[in-house]
Formats: structure tokens, sequence, C-alpha cells
């Protein structure tokens, strides 16, 4: 008997990790779970996407057969967050949003009955504000794709919830501006100004929880700036109250630093690489088709936070 329970306890050590207990945490109503970087939801929208299509059953909660809560705990609980099973439920947790300031990862919530019946997780938002959100619907087409400003669910929203706050997040919205079609003249040709003489700094103390990279959109300029300037060996090695040279672009300062960085012998850039944009795709389908991440497609044409796009319009995507 010994030697059976101690075959059992040796083969459960090697059970995949998903099958053992997992340590979730539940947002508190009014309260968000901080993340450091926005790429987290990015991967999040990727995953539930991938659940298009499949079935809709009463009380499913997954991998293969959800109803609408089931849906949206099953997306999250891959990403240890532990959410109720219920739209009733699920309205209680996370952080109340705005209609205006709604963005992909959220959860929207509809009104059945005269109370909270349905949920779904926005998965885009346009420059306009219109939001695409995807939910397990009914028996007849399972997971799939809506519009929050169709006529149904426009007249039955009743809220939103934000169970992920990034720290990395540039949440106001700008127009979008898409590249150009590529020519090789505009492909092969750079054009550096030369720096003005001025040597005109800020000083930016380091705040909990900022990045470079939230640092350096704030002022726009480069990660690699903000390191050269103040002589930073990594970008990661930041400390609370730190003082952190920010020099205009175009100065005599800023160019004087960036050449008197070591050179290294580098390989010539790629040439940039654009897709022509179809009816019915979206930045999260074009992103999975050439292995990338939404947010990286929105950095490459100065997006801001927006994910609308034109059909017949050139995106570019490496």
């Amino acid at each position: 008997m010994q030697k059976i329970i101690t075959i059992l306890i040796v083969a459960l050590s090697f059970l995949p990790s998903a099958s053992r207990a997992q340590s979730l945490v539940r947002p508190a109503a009014g309260q968000c779970i901080d993340i450091p970087s926005c790429s987290k939801i990015d991967s999040l929208v990727q995953l539930a996407l991938t659940k298009k299509g499949k079935p809709y059953v009463r009380a499913g909660s997954g991998p293969n057969s959800f109803d609408c809560s089931g849906f949206t705990m099953w997306v999250y609980k891959q990403f240890g967050i532990d959410l109720p099973h219920g739209s009733v439920t699920q309205f209680k947790v996370g952080k109340k949003v705005e209609r205006k300031d709604i963005r992909p990862g959220d959860l929207v919530f509809f009104y059945r009955s005269r109370c909270v019946g349905h949920v779904g997780l926005v998965t885009e938002v346009d420059s306009a504000g219109n939001v695409t959100f995807i939910h397990a619907s009914t028996y007849k087409t399972g997971v799939k794709i809506d519009h929050l400003e169709s006529n149904w669910y426009a007249k039955t929203f009743c809220g939103t919830r934000r169970i992920f706050e990034c720290a990395d997040d540039t949440s106001s919205r700008v127009p979008v501006v898409f590249t150009p079609e590529p020519t090789e003249e505009s492909v092969d040709t750079v054009t550096v100004p030369a720096p003005k003489p001025d040597t005109t700094f800020v000083v930016h103390r380091v705040q909990k929880g900022e990045t470079l990279y939230a640092i350096s959109k704030k002022y726009g300029v480069t990660v690699n700036e903000i390191q050269s300037w103040n002589h930073l060996p990594s970008p990661d090695k930041l400390s609370i109250g730190q003082s952190l040279k920010i020099y205009k672009r175009g100065t005599v300062a800023a160019a004087n630093a960036a050449s008197s960085a070591p050179s290294t012998p580098s390989a010539p850039a790629p040439k940039p690489v654009y897709h022509k944009i179809k009816a019915g795709e979206t930045l999260g389908s074009i992103a999975a088709k050439y292995h990338t991440t939404v947010s990286k497609l929105q950095k490459l044409n100065k997006m801001g936070n927006s994910t609308f796009l034109r059909e017949g319009k050139m995106l570019r995507v490496k």
C-alpha cells in the first residue's frame, strides 16, 4: 500500500502546472490589479480572439465552450485573475470606468430584464471611441465579435469594469496617422536636421512605477537618448527620486551626448514591410498574421492607443 501511495505522489508531480492549484487574485470592488506593461493586455485580447466561434453552453467555463461570464472568467484566469462566474457578480469587482474611457481588456456589461445579465471583453477602441468587444453570445452564434454602438448593445449597455491597470498606458486618444504607401525614395532616404545651438534641458525625478519607456513618451524622446544623456547602463535600473536630464531634440548637448556614445558596427536596417488593410480586418488579426503584437503595430504607425483601421490603407507591420 505504501508503495502505491509513493507511485501516485511521483506521478502527480509530473502533471502540467495548469492542472495544479493556481494562486489566483480577485480584484476588490473599486480597485484594479496593477501590471507593469500594457503588453499583458495585448496578450489577453489575443487569447480571447482565439476562442471566436467556440459554442455557447449554459454554465460553460471553457476551454472549448462558454457562457458569457464563463468566457471572461476563463480568459482572465489564464493571467492569474479569479473572476466570479456570473455577470452580476463580475459587475461588482474591478474599477468602474466611464464610457469615454473604455479601452481593450475592460469588461462591458448589458441589461437583460432590467438587471445586469450579459458581459463581454473589449478588444479594440478606435480614434472616434467606437468599441469592439468579444463575447459568448447565444447558442446559435457562440463566441462572436460585436460593436457597442450597434442597436441592441447601445440600448442595453449598463457599465464597464477595469481589471488590469498598466503603468505604461497612453490612454489619451489621438488622430490616427497612417504611414503612406512606400516608395523607393521614401524608404531609402533619411534627412537628419542639424542641431540648434541650444543646451536646454529639464530634470525629471523618477516616480514610483515609472519606466524609461513611459518617461521617453512623456518628453517625446527615445529610451536610448535618456540612457546616453544620463550614462545609464540598463533601462531597467531606475530608483525612486533619481534625477534624469532630458534634453530637447536637436540641441547641441543632445547631439554631443549621442555622438560620444560608443559606436558599434551594425547591419543595414531592414526595409519596412507594409500590409494593405482589407475589409473586416482588425489590428489583432493583422498582428497574429505577422507574428507581432497590437502595441508594436500602434507604435510603428504612430497610432497612439487607437485601433481604428481604414480599408485600402497601408499599415506598416515590420
